[in-house]
């Protein structure tokens, strides 16, 4: 086991082009979720999407999708942890800082789907 994933509190689940991630206040598509778990996610973004500052919370919309079907958005709020230039792209770390029960039922039931 590498260093990285000793450090994780929640088991992550490959996710691309699963879920796309929009800012609720400006209804801006900020990219779509790499990896997910119940404690967070990883976002690769186009470098002119606006993520906000690192420690800052935001609304943000997780519209999930498996095989094709579109699922019932998940509500959240997150934190943008990191972020670092990725060639065209960005990639960044956002940390759930709410999660009402609704929204932990749907992450749990996505990430399930997603590891069968």
């Amino acid at each position: 086991m590498s260093a990285p994933d000793e450090r994780r509190a929640h088991p992550r689940s490959v996710a691309s082009s699963y879920i796309c991630v929009v800012h609720v206040a400006t209804s801006a598509v900020l990219g779509r979720v790499e990896d997910i778990s119940i404690g967070g996610f990883r976002l690769r973004a186009v470098a002119a999407a606006d993520l906000g500052t690192a420690g800052q919370d935001r609304s943000l919309r997780l519209e999930p999708c498996i095989q094709g079907a579109c699922l019932a958005p998940i509500h959240v709020v997150a934190c943008l942890r990191w972020q670092r230039p990725d060639a065209e792209l960005v990639v960044a770390g956002f940390e759930f800082t709410r999660l009402s029960h609704a929204a932990v039922l749907q992450l749990d039931a996505f990430l399930q789907a997603l590891r069968h």
